[in-house]
């Protein structure tokens, strides 16, 4: 991954916007583990999980970063 390239979220069929779980840490400067760990505990806000894979809502997250 280019380490200066910004993390783009993926975009579903509907137009909203996602982020895997890699964007997220990238974004909240944190490694895997601890996103993983905060959505267990439900501190993320937006996160659907499907099958194996989370997909967590762009918006949701930015306005809990906002309202934080």
């Amino acid at each position: 991954m280019d380490t200066n390239a910004k993390p783009r979220p993926l975009e579903e069929s509907n137009g909203a916007r996602v982020f895997t779980v890699d964007e997220l840490a990238e974004v909240l400067r944190l490694d895997r583990k601890a996103v993983y760990d905060a959505i267990r505990r439900g501190d993320i806000p937006g996160v659907r999980r499907i099958g194996k894979v989370y997909r967590i809502s762009t918006a949701a997250v930015l306005h809990w970063l906002g309202a934080g």
